[in-house]
Formats: C-alpha cells, sequence, structure tokens
C-alpha cells in the first residue's frame, strides 16, 4: 500500500513538473510586442512617477504603469494593433501619443517628452514618428492592418504577400518562391504561433501551407530573413509569420 502511495505521489509530480513546461513554452511562444518608453520634460530630465496608461484602439482595453526613477516605463505581452499612449504628470500637460502601432516580437521605444502647464491641457502627438525599434537586429518587413488589404495584389492569399517582400523571387506560381537563394525547406510559416506548412512536402514544397488565411482575416504579416532569434532560427532561415484579427468594439466588413 506504501509502495502504491509513493507511486501516486511520484506520477503527480511528473504530471505537475510536465504541465509547467507545457506552460512555459506555451508563453514563451506567445504572438505579442512589447512598448518601452523614457518621460522627460522639455530640458530632457526624467519625469519620475507619470502615469502610463496604454489603451488598445481595438477593444479599449487598458494597460496601466508609472515611470521609475529614472523616467523609463514598460508594457509587456501587447497583442499586435494600433493602441493610443496617455501619459499624464502634475504640473505638465496631458500627452496622448497616437497611432503607437505594436507587432509581434518586437520591442519598441516610445520618446514621452512632456510640456509644462496645466493638466486639463492636452498635447496630441502623431506617434508614427516617435516609435522606433531599439532592440531586434532581425532582417525582414511587416505589413500591419489596413495596409495588408490595401497593397495590389490579386490573390486574396495573404501568404502571397511573401513574393513582394525583397529576396523573393518567383518562377511562374507563388508556391514556387524562394527566398535570397535558400532551399523551400528553410520556410518556416506559422499562424498565429502555430506551424501551418504541411511538413511532408517541406522540402520540396515549403512554401505549400495546410491553411491560406484570406488577407480579411489577418491582422499583421511578416517576413524575416536573417538574424532571428534563438526561439526561432531552429525551425527555419526564414520565417513567415501572420497573426489572426482581433475583434473591436465596432462592426467590419469587406468588399471585393
Amino acid at each position: 500500500m506504501e509502495q502504491f502511495r509513493t507511486m501516486v505521489r511520484v506520477s503527480a509530480f511528473l504530471f505537475a513538473f510536465i504541465l509547467v513546461l507545457l506552460v512555459e513554452g506555451v508563453s514563451a511562444q506567445a504572438p505579442t510586442g512589447s512598448l518601452r518608453g523614457l518621460t522627460t520634460d522639455p530640458s530632457g530630465a526624467a519625469v519620475v512617477g507619470a502615469e502610463i496608461i496604454v489603451t488598445d484602439s481595438a477593444t479599449r482595453a487598458e494597460y496601466k504603469t508609472v515611470s521609475g526613477p529614472d523616467g523609463q516605463f514598460s508594457v509587456d505581452n501587447l497583442n499586435p494593433g494600433v493602441y493610443t499612449v496617455t501619459v499624464i504628470m502634475k504640473g505638465f500637460r496631458k500627452s496622448v501619443f497616437t497611432d503607437v502601432k505594436i507587432i509581434v516580437s518586437q520591442i519598441y521605444d516610445l520618446a514621452a517628452k512632456l510640456e509644462i502647464g496645466e493638466l486639463s491641457n492636452t498635447v496630441m502627438v502623431e506617434a508614427g514618428q516617435e516609435v522606433l525599434e531599439t532592440q531586434s537586429a532581425t532582417v525582414g518587413a511587416s505589413i500591419v492592418g489596413r495596409a495588408i488589404t490595401e497593397l495590389p495584389f490579386t490573390s486574396r492569399s495573404t501568404l502571397d504577400l511573401a513574393t513582394l517582400m525583397p529576396g523573393a523571387a518567383t518562377t511562374g506560381r507563388a508556391r514556387q518562391t524562394s527566398f535570397d537563394g535558400l532551399p523551400k525547406g528553410a520556410l518556416n510559416i506559422t499562424y498565429d504561433g502555430i506551424n501551418a506548412q504541411d511538413n511532408l512536402l517541406k522540402s520540396n514544397d515549403g512554401f505549400f501551407t495546410i491553411t491560406r488565411p484570406s488577407i480579411d482575416a489577418v491582422e499583421e504579416f511578416s517576413i524575416s530573413s536573417a538574424a532571428n532569434g534563438a526561439a526561432e532560427s531552429g525551425q527555419g532561415a526564414v520565417q513567415i509569420k501572420m497573426e489572426t484579427k482581433r475583434g473591436g468594439n465596432a462592426y467590419h466588413g469587406g468588399v471585393w
């Protein structure tokens, strides 16, 4: 009887250990991005204790934090999309940075320079020129949001966007595309972080996938061909990623 109890305890421990590993593996592959920022006054000195509110433009979900002793702040695990960042600090005008685009697996830096004045006054800033990718050496490109449906190509398949990227060479059909002269087996195609290829045919038809999502279903398309992170390069030299559109607070549709 005692031996049976020991076996049960060992089995329970092993199950819990495996479950932890699985959870960590899933979280490590989460299709999210991060925002870093620095709050400063007009002289360039750090502003400590400023309230930072990051608002998802689609769902209106809010993420709040406070700038630290060096004026820096960070918000991680943000879903890909467009955000509005509001900075509030007594003695300064409220600053609102719009059109902050978050992309999967990338870290962005927002320079939030505050203006002295009444908090009741608001300064609106188009953040397109303020947000800079600072912590990635990856060579590649990303297409986000509305630009996916506005690019001039005849197919409704998002994967065909890859043929428009630098380094792509197509002879005939889109499925015959190669990148930087690499073999077809060098491709790794994921949809919401899950491999979407027919791995049986990958060595001679790496561009063939089990699912080919429509451009209306995808929020972000990205491709990288060099200096991929350690978590990605083992799966293929060329990483093609597609992320599903999320729901929002407005009705929308498409006509073609």
